[in-house]
């Protein structure tokens, strides 16, 4: 399991899209907000978190090339100074 990001979700659109961003992908992979663990590929796990709230997002794969694509598809989604 690697850490991949930290993440702000905004609004619905910015939670329907990160959903969408991993559902494309074979692994598993959550967001950590607080003590809570989230399934990013569930929408309503996203907004269960709220809106403002920074989310550590966690691949549950080893390749490091896959880490990287996931992070560069949720660059405008990464908190300043990460």
């Amino acid at each position: 399991m690697m850490l991949v990001a930290t993440i702000k979700i905004k609004d619905m659109a910015d939670a329907c899209r990160v959903s969408s961003i991993a559902d494309t992908y074979a692994w598993d992979i959550h967001g950590v907000c607080g003590r809570y663990i989230i399934d990013l590929k569930s929408v309503l796990g996203v907004l269960s978190v709220g809106f403002g709230k920074t989310i550590d997002v966690y691949l549950h794969c080893h390749l490091p090339e896959v880490g990287e694509e996931l992070r560069h598809e949720l660059e405008d989604l990464r908190v300043n100074g990460e």
